[in-house]
Order: C-alpha cells, then structure tokens, then sequence
C-alpha cells in the first residue's frame, strides 16, 4: 500500500475519525435506489425518476407529508448491505450524512454504541466526539424525524434548508476534526444535495491528506472544486469502496479491534500508544493537578482570522487559575518580561 493508504490506517485507529456519508450510499452496490418506487407511488409521479432526491424535489406542499411517511416506512423495511456493516462497524468519532433515510442510523446502533441524531445547529452534544454515544449529523434531516427536522422537499424547501446543512458541516473543521483526525467520505457525487461547492468548504480548511474520497469516479474528479482540493493536497481519491479498503486493511492485521471505545475516561501517551484513563482515577488525580491527555496540546483545526481573535479575547479576558489549554496549542500565548525595578540612592 502507499504511503497515503497507511497514513489513512493510522489516522483512524488513532483517531478522530469522521464519516461523511453521501446521498448515493443506498445503489452503491446495485446502482438502483431501492426507496424511489415507494415514494413515487404515493405522490403518483410517473415520471420514473432515476433517484430519491430528484423525486423529492418535485413534490408539491401539499404531498409533503405524504411523501415523507412513505419514505420513512419503506425505509425501515430495508436491510442493510454488507459494506455499511463494514463501515458502520468503525468507532466513528462522528457521521455526518446528507442521506434523509434512517437505514444508516439503524446500522450504526449496536450494543456497544448508542446513536443520537442531531438535525439542527442550534443543538449542541456535551460530548461531541464520543465514540459509544455517536453524534449522527443529518445535514438535511430525517424522514423519520420531528417535522421540524425532516428533509426539504421542492427546490425552494432545499434553498432554505442549506443554510443550516453548512453551519452542521461546518463543525468538522472548526470544532472536530483535529490535526490527527480525518475525514472519510463515501457514496457522495455530483448530484449529491450538499454539492461540490459546498463539500470544499469544509475541505479547505483541512490540512495536508485529511480527507479521503472514495467511490470516486471521473465525474467526481473531473469537478473544479474537488480538483482544487486535490490540488492543494487535503482531498485524497480513492475509485475503491471504503468497505474494500477496510477489508484489505484487516487481512494486513490491521483495524481489527475496536481500539477507541470510549468509556467516559481520557487516553495519555505512552511513546506511540495510547492508553485509556477510567474516569474515577481521572477525578482523583485532576483534584491536584492537570493531566496532559492525548488532546489538551493537540494544535486546534484551521480558524478563520475572525475566529482566531475572538478566540485571544476570551483569553485574554480569562480569569482562571488553571493554564488555558486551548491558547498554548493554539499560539495565542505570549511571553511578558517582567517590569525591571530600579533603585535610586537616594531612596535608600
């Protein structure tokens, strides 16, 4: 494998990883969406559309509600493929979708991992990285969701609804994916509702082979935005499947334990591994002192000029005993000399 294939291995035992995982996830294998007749039928468009989301785009107010129930219910009667089970498997940091199906978040769900999807910025995870109890970002809402979370439908429904897909995609690079994390992105493609424009948002403000693109295919690559990505190194293509490289990755004995289950503790560094600190043992010894975990001097995602001030007033209007973490890794901190006394003879 290339030096960009085991760099990919590391970054996601390691962690965090992210998934991204696009509109097309359901005809990956078959190349048909299996939820387009079941809609269709119900808001009678014989049109015979060739995916979901150009269906829903065409469906009036006042069929909404309908469309959507069927969509919910046919969706919770698939099952699902081979490789999202592969994928799914993954302790995922977090996954963020633009698919409006609940087949993913019934997949995710295991007994070791507990699934909380989350349909609006406003909304903010105590534990946004947690891999036991995952955040599953639906950047366009769930068909299964309260109304006020469920998908657009028509063309202005969509428009309305970007907005808040880029503020929830936008916390990938700004809030979670540290220098160390990545980004995998798969079934996503021209059409996909959260468009190339979009998807380099987030990807330029990556660093260097943080993203990972597979089932890529020409007109993918051929895109002048996902082109300047790759430019500019922080997109990595892949014409595989994400499924296929795990599988690979596995026979080479490696991504073959759930390594970052979490458990409400912290990890430390020992030489290159990492080791897990019960929460108990973490309270004790935080009562005397702070702990240098895995995270506390990670360098922070790329931050926008605006970001970053606004960042150094909070750290400079800080009044807290403790060291402020987040400036040290961040360079906002600064080296004072202190104020050199003189003595005059005459005051002695």
């Amino acid at each position: 494998m290339t030096a960009q294939y085991e760099d990919l291995i590391n970054r996601l035992e390691q962690g965090p990883s992210f998934l991204l995982l696009g509109q097309k996830y359901l005809c990956l294998e078959s190349g048909e969406d299996p939820l387009v007749g079941a809609v269709s039928r119900s808001v009678e468009d014989l049109t015979n559309s060739p995916d979901l989301y150009s269906l829903l785009l065409r469906v009036s107010g006042e069929k909404r509600e309908t469309a959507l129930a069927s969509l919910a219910k046919a969706a919770a009667e698939l099952t699902a493929p081979g490789w999202l089970n592969v994928v799914a498997g993954l302790p995922w940091n977090g996954v963020f979708s633009t698919a409006v199906d609940s087949l993913f978040l019934r997949t995710l769900r295991s007994d070791w991992r507990q699934v909380q999807p989350v349909a609006a910025s406003a909304f903010r995870p105590s534990a946004p990285r947690s891999t036991s109890q995952v955040q599953a970002v639906l950047l366009f809402g769930g068909a299964d969701q309260p109304p006020e979370n469920q998908p657009p439908t028509g063309r202005l429904g969509l428009g309305a609804r970007k907005a808040e897909a880029r503020a929830l995609a936008q916390r990938l690079p700004d809030e979670l994916i540290t220098p160390r994390g990545v980004l995998v992105i798969e079934a996503w493609g021209g059409d996909d509702w959260f468009d190339s424009e979009d998807l380099y948002g987030v990807l330029s403000r990556l660093g260097h082979g943080q993203a990972h693109l597979f089932s890529a295919s020409s007109a993918e690559l051929a895109d002048e935005f996902l082109a300047a990505a790759i430019a500019e190194g922080t997109l990595v293509t892949h014409a595989e499947d994400f499924a296929s490289y795990v599988e690979e990755a596995r026979r080479r004995g490696r991504l073959t334990d759930l390594q970052r289950i979490d458990s409400g503790g912290h990890r430390i560094r020992h030489g290159g591994d990492f080791h897990e600190v019960p929460r108990d043992i973490w309270n004790t010894v935080t009562a005397f002192g702070q702990p240098i975990d895995a995270d506390i001097l990670a360098a922070p995602p790329t931050q926008s000029q605006e970001l970053r001030y606004l960042r150094f007033r909070e750290f400079l209007g800080a009044t807290e005993s403790s060291n402020i973490w987040s400036a040290i890794n961040s360079g906002l901190a600064f080296h004072s000399e202190p104020p050199r006394v003189r003595w005059r003879l005459d005051s002695m």
